[in-house]
């Protein structure tokens, strides 16, 4: 009998959730999506410094995630038109994966 494939789980994280590491699955377990919201950061007129500190602690918490060696793809809302379309190809081969 063949062996039966581990199935990849995905942590979905948003900007709300950065919680300590030690509350995660292993890193072994599961990859991490992460992706800055547009729609959150425009939908009301917040402070700009108050969007800033937002983006700031997501990218921080992706990069202590990579440090603790859990995989994760990461995208910014700062992207051009041009490379949307590129994101969606990236995000459907990280879901394949």
């Amino acid at each position: 009998m063949a062996p039966v494939a581990q199935e990849s789980k995905v942590l979905l994280i948003l900007g709300n959730q950065l919680f300590p590491l030690k509350h995660l699955p292993p890193a072994k377990d599961v990859q991490v999506f992460m992706a800055e919201d547009h729609e959150l950061c425009t939908y009301y007129r917040f402070h700009k410094h108050k969007i800033i500190l937002f983006l700031a602690a997501m990218r921080t918490y992706a990069d202590e995630l990579k440090a603790a060696g859990y995989r994760v793809q990461y995208f910014s809302w700062m992207i051009v038109p041009s490379e949307r379309k590129a994101m969606s190809k990236s995000w459907r081969h990280f879901l394949s994966r």
